[in-house]
C-alpha cells in the first residue's frame, strides 16, 4: 500500500486502519458528524484527534514517526 492509497482509505470515513509499531497496537478511526470528519489515532495508550487529514499524515505521533514514514515498513490492516 502506498501513501496515496492509505490516505484514500482514511478519507472514505468507513474503515479503521490498524497496525503494530514498536510493539504497540496503533490505529486510525474516523467519526463523521454533520458531514465533518474527525480522525482519532492511537499508539499504545496515547490518543490524539485531528480535524485535517494532512496533519494526521505528517504528524510524528507514532513513536516519532508519521504515517507517511511508516508506509512500506508496517503492515496496515483495514477493517
Amino acid at each position: 500500500m502506498n501513501v496515496s492509497d492509505l490516505k484514500n482509505v482514511i478519507l472514505e470515513c468507513c474503515n479503521d486502519v490498524l497496525f503494530f509499531y514498536k510493539g504497540k497496537m496503533s490505529g486510525i478511526s474516523v467519526e463523521v458528524y454533520d458531514s465533518i470528519p474527525t480522525y482519532q489515532v492511537w499508539h499504545g495508550s496515547e490518543i490524539k484527534e485531528y480535524s485535517d487529514i494532512d496533519d494526521l499524515m505528517t504528524d510524528k505521533f507514532f513513536g516519532g514517526k508519521s504515517i507517511i514514514e511508516l508506509v512500506g515498513s508496517v503492515d496496515f490492516t483495514i477493517v
